[in-house]
């Protein structure tokens, strides 16, 4: 984040309190050289920063095909139902900040790359509405990151090798608190979403070149989402780091995004969350959303969350849970508009109730809504709607999963 950056910390702890294991990477792909063009870019709408250079590409509705294998970032324009498009996924704008971004990290590690989605050589930026109005959006503006998490699971944005990077284009102020982005926290919140919000910070320039503040924003909130800074850090301080201002993760709530990235660094020291000594700390030099990819690569914590499928219900009532002592997290995520429950299958076949998920409403917070389960791996669990019906039953694997109910 920039600006507020203490708001920041204290909305993903909100988020985390109401609300894997390792895979081999896949190799490195090819760097990814942007080429710019200047161009006659509509004029923008009114309350968005303005930008000089723009590559000009064509808007997509969904994820296209990825030009390479393995864990990435995708990138996405997220809009309330009746939100003014500012066309940032096709008149350069969040292309130019990417550019920017992958610029100053090449500079800080020694040529290494975020490792974001690109289709056909350019990065692959999705259009998205919300199903809600900015009225019905802004009672809630507190969860706004779970707002936007919850509408893009619900349309199935959830591939569990992908992080996505959302830039917000609306209002989402609380109170006079203007922060710029927020970011999911691995392994606290289950969330795979990185978000900046341009119209809660409007001296932010969208530059073509590293000099304005979103490439810092987003590279910000991406680290978080990766799952950083981890409380092992020494200099830990709410998910950031307190020892020297000039690090990009530090935590001032006075350091403004509009000063650009180049002034930034990476881990000052080396001692926090970038390349450092600490056993057992986690490293973002270890990430998987990283090129070239480490030997000894791992995803964030938890990860990957893998959608569990559903057991018929008649089928689900012989089900049983065995005796196991590889314990997961599953996350029952209500998207529908009607209540549901959720119940914890004994060994005996008697259930007990565990969480009640609130309808999926503009009226209900959206933490509401979402009911986080610490059990084991064969362990068996069932929803119902809360006049009684079944819905499903589900059996836990042996990594963390997610069942979003639609």
């Amino acid at each position: 984040m920039a600006l507020q950056r203490s708001l920041k910390a204290l909305v993903v702890v909100l988020s985390v309190l109401i609300v894997g294991g390792v895979e081999q990477a896949s190799a490195p792909s090819a760097p990814w050289t942007p080429a710019f063009r200047a161009a006659n870019a509509d004029a923008p709408v009114e309350g968005f920063p303005a930008y000089t250079t723009a590559q000009v590409r064509e808007r997509t509705t969904v994820d296209m095909p990825d030009d390479f294998p393995g864990y990435q970032i995708h990138l996405m324009y997220v809009l309330p139902k009746d939100g003014a498009d500012g066309q940032l996924d096709t008149n350069g704008a969040i292309t130019n900040v990417v550019a920017a971004t992958q610029r100053w990290f090449e500079g800080q590690t020694e040529g290494r790359r975020l490792r974001f989605d690109t289709y056909q050589g350019a990065p692959d930026i999705t259009f998205f509405r919300m199903s809600r109005t900015e009225a019905e959006i802004k009672p809630h503006l507190i969860g706004i990151l779970d707002q936007i998490e919850l509408e893009l699971l619900h349309a199935g944005f959830n591939h569990p090798h992908k992080i996505y990077a959302v830039v917000y284009g609306a209002l989402a102020r609380v109170a006079n608190y203007g922060f710029c982005g927020l970011g999911n926290l691995p392994p606290k919140s289950l969330g795979a979403v990185a978000s900046l919000y341009p119209l809660n910070c409007p001296s932010n320039p969208f530059s073509p070149d590293d000099s304005g503040g979103w490439e810092l924003t987003l590279a910000h909130e991406i680290i978080h989402a990766l799952g950083f800074v981890a409380e092992c850090a020494p200099n830990y301080y709410t998910a950031h780091v307190k020892d020297d201002p000039r690090d990009l993760m530090y935590e001032n709530q006075l350091k403004p995004a509009s000063r650009g990235i180049r002034q930034e660094i990476l881990d000052v020291g080396r001692d926090d969350y970038y390349g450092h000594t600490n056993p057992g700390c986690l490293d973002l030099a270890k990430s998987v959303f990283l090129d070239p990819v480490a030997p000894d690569a791992g995803p964030p914590p938890l990860w990957p969350i893998l959608e569990l499928p559903a057991h018929d219900c008649q089928v689900g009532e012989t089900l049983r849970p065995r005796e196991s002592k590889i314990p997961v997290v599953i996350e029952f995520v209500n998207t529908t508009a009607r209540r549901m429950r959720i119940y914890k299958i004994n060994e005996d076949g008697s259930r007990e109730l565990t969480a009640t998920l609130e309808p999926y409403r503009p009226e209900i917070a959206p933490w509401r809504v979402r009911a986080r389960q610490e059990t084991f791996a064969t362990h068996v669990w069932q929803v119902t709607v809360a006049g009684g019906e079944c819905v499903g039953f589900y059996v836990a694997g042996e990594t963390t999963h997610r069942v979003v109910l639609r």
